[in-house]
């Protein structure tokens, strides 16, 4: 049995999400076994209202989707619901990464990023 599924996340023939590349997430989903049959796409790290997320619910209520699937990353910017407006159980996928060459350089970039900048004098903005 294949799950329904309607993605929620950064559309196509319509889920829902908001990542920087939704084709593989999607992918990712039906090569699971799901079957996705609404999706609606967002710009990436799109923080959703309460309003879209039960406009979304309602179109899946609609369908007779079974469940709405997005991204762990997505799921941290949807709201709390109120129990009653929660017709549709929201799962998230989760999506790990392993480096398999080139560890030092990952490890270089992390921390260059990561690093405390030291802070400006003021004077350097305003000479």
């Amino acid at each position: 049995m294949r799950a329904q599924a309607a993605l929620s996340a950064e559309c196509f023939h319509w889920r829902k999400s908001a990542i920087a590349a939704p084709e593989s997430f999607e992918a990712a989903l039906e090569k699971l076994g799901a079957h996705v049959d609404l999706a609606k796409r967002y710009i990436d790290h799109h923080y959703y209202s309460e309003a879209e997320l039960i406009s979304f619910i309602k179109r899946c209520i609609r369908r007779d989707l079974e469940m709405i699937v997005t991204t762990e990353k997505d799921s941290v910017r949807m709201p709390r619901l109120p129990e009653a407006e929660a017709k549709v159980p929201i799962y998230f996928l989760r999506v790990e990464i392993e480096i398999l060459s080139g560890h030092e350089s990952w490890e270089h970039c992390v921390a260059r990023i990561c690093k405390p900048q030291p802070l400006l004098p003021p004077e350097r903005f305003f000479a």
